[in-house]
């Protein structure tokens, strides 16, 4: 029998620190068998940001650590490799950059992939605006394709002038968990936590708390709720952040401390068991690259997004599996969430769609998105 021979190819993941949600494409990417995955990381650990119970960064195999220090050799490595694909995330220091214009100047074919950031946002002096728009600058004119994070980065970049057949819609991914679960221990977990109270409707929402992800703007809508209604519904809201006081005094203002419950910072799998025993989440925000959606709907629950968080745009079917809207309508977020307490048979069956929609985006989607269109 003659063995059929198998091309391995090697791939460099370059991005400036870990995240669970990017471990999960990278542990697909190692599970193909067809792939030598060579994964490199800025930051080791970053406590400052992120406070994990166990770091992610040598989860899935032992990553190469080039520093945020400009580092030359590190630079020449990937410029003069011959045979590598190269993947860059973003372009979070010193080194990510040089790599993009040292790329352009070789001519050198790579790989780009990043969510857009919010274009609308204020910067702090004409040096950032000049550096973001060079960035953009260098990344057009070089020999790559950009993989954007959801349809909304997507369009970013054509509205930034790259042409369509150069920019590929690569979002995040996410393990689909079994929904397989004991529903009452896990509710009186939560409640005898303070987290939740078990008789009430669950509308769930959380990131971290600050002015972008709006949920300023969803405490208003639930104020707008009938009295009748929000007595009967617990807002829990996950995160931490620099804009809890205010939103804590916002509750406080509004006479909503039994409505609305404040969780704090957590894991990951204490964020997912949450929406477990959730019935509707809420991603509500002014600017969001991409964002919970994608958790809410792989444990079957409807969102309610807004047109400015990109996982929201990405999946939701507006009336299929949740609802759209401005961020600022929030007269129309009330209503959403008024609408799924009040009709049961809608909110059973956009529970079902939800889950549908997060099953027909698996990890091993992307590996072979990458595959089809790595330069």
């Amino acid at each position: 029998m003659v063995m059929q021979k198998i091309d391995i190819e090697h791939w460099v993941f370059i991005l400036d620190r870990a995240t669970p949600h990017n471990n999960v494409l990278i542990n697909e990417i190692v599970k193909d068998g067809c792939i030598d995955l060579t994964i490199c990381y800025a930051i080791e650990e970053d406590k400052a940001r992120y406070n994990w119970v166990v770091s992610p960064t040598h989860e899935i195999k032992k990553a190469l650590i080039y520093g945020k220090k400009l580092n030359l050799p590190f630079l020449a490595k990937c410029v003069f490799s011959k045979k590598s694909k190269f993947i860059i995330v973003g372009w979070a220091n010193v080194n990510t950059i040089l790599l993009h214009v040292l790329f352009f100047l070789f001519r050198k074919k790579y790989n780009h992939w990043s969510d857009l950031p919010d274009l609308d946002a204020k910067l702090n002096s004409v040096f950032k605006s000049a550096i973001r728009w060079s960035a953009y600058w260098f990344l057009r004119n070089s020999y790559s394709t950009v993989f954007g994070v959801g349809k909304t980065s997507v369009l970013g970049f054509q509205n930034l002038g790259f042409k369509q057949n150069r920019i590929v819609n690569l979002p995040i991914f996410i393990n689909l968990s079994n929904s397989e679960y004991d529903h009452y221990k896990l509710k009186e977990h939560y409640r005898k936590k303070g987290m939740i109270k078990s008789d009430k409707f669950i509308l769930l929402a959380g990131s971290r708390l600050v002015y972008e992800k709006g949920f300023d703007l969803l405490i208003n809508a639930f104020k707008l709720l009938p009295r009748n209604l929000s007595q009967n519904i617990c807002l829990v809201i996950v995160g931490s952040g620099e804009e809890f006081e205010n939103l804590n005094m916002q509750v406080i203002e509004y006479n909503l401390q039994d409505s609305v419950i404040f969780t704090g910072w957590l894991e990951i799998m204490d964020f997912i068991n949450l929406m477990k025993i959730s019935d509707v989440f809420v991603h509500p925000a002014r600017f969001d690259s991409y964002g919970g959606t994608i958790y809410a709907m792989s444990e079957s629950l409807p969102v309610i997004g807004s047109t400015k968080a990109g996982a929201a745009v990405d999946r939701i079917v507006h009336g299929i599996n949740g609802f759209l809207y401005h961020p600022n309508d929030v007269e129309s977020l009330s209503s959403y969430i008024s609408l799924l307490y009040k009709d049961n048979i809608l909110l059973s069956n956009m529970r079902k769609n939800a889950r549908e929609t997060a099953m027909s985006w698996p990890p091993k989607r992307g590996v072979q998105i990458l595959k089809d269109n790595l330069i």
